[in-house]
């Protein structure tokens, strides 16, 4: 819970988190939950495809950082229209990878 370590007591007015870097989904879940508890929005860092899915649960949900890096490797990659994400209605995180895309982009080929 470093991220969010003494949120209260610091005046900190926003954080920013990521899944990877801060426990996964429960790891997150337990950081929204301080966040807040201490009245912070709390946004996200990489990982938007997943991201997504924790901001949509979070109280203080502020802001989704998003690239689209993921994409060209993505059968059906995450859809923006008028600057909101749609997240797909499907199983899981909605990820499926493009077998012949992820390859072609293998370090072997380079």
């Amino acid at each position: 819970m470093r991220a969010l370590h003494g949120a209260a007591n610091e005046g900190v007015r926003l954080r920013r988190a990521g899944p990877r870097r801060i426990g996964g989904v429960t790891g997150w879940q337990r950081a929204a939950a301080i966040a807040a508890a201490a009245g912070i929005p709390i946004s996200t860092h990489l990982y938007p495809e997943v991201a997504a899915h924790v901001m949509r649960v979070s109280e203080t949900a502020h802001w989704l950082e998003w690239q689209d890096w993921a994409n060209p490797i993505l059968r059906e990659p995450y859809e923006v229209k008028d600057g909101k994400l749609h997240i797909p209605d499907v199983p899981g995180v909605g990820l499926e990878w493009d077998e012949k895309a992820v390859a072609a982009h293998l370090a072997d080929n380079f």
